[in-house]
C-alpha cells in the first residue's frame, strides 16, 4: 500500500501494519531501522515539510491535526 492509497481510518490502520511487516521481514530497506532513528527522521521531515511540498509543486496541507497525530506517537508508546 503506497502512501497515497490512504483514504480512510482502515487504509491508515492497514499501511502501518504493511510498514510493520515490511520492517520485520526486511529492516534493511528502512533508511532508520531502529526507533531512535526513525522518530529522528520523521522530526526532521516535519520541520521541512513545507519546503519539501514547494519543491515537489504541492500544496502544503492547511488543516493538519498536529494534536492528534501527537496522539497516535503517544499512544503508540503507552497502549498494550
Amino acid at each position: 500500500m503506497q502512501v497515497s492509497d490512504v483514504r480512510s481510518r482502515e487504509d491508515f490502520v492497514r499501511f502501518i501494519e504493511e510498514m510493520s511487516r515490511s520492517r520485520e521481514k526486511d529492516a534493511g530497506s528502512f533508511a532508520n531501522p531502529d526507533l531512535a532513528g526513525y522518530l529522528d527522521a520523521i522530526a526532521r521531515w516535519t520541520e521541512g515539510m513545507e519546503r519539501v511540498y514547494r519543491n515537489t509543486g504541492r500544496e502544503m496541507p492547511k488543516d493538519i491535526d498536529w494534536q492528534l497525530i501527537a496522539t497516535l506517537f503517544h499512544m503508540g508508546r503507552i497502549y498494550e
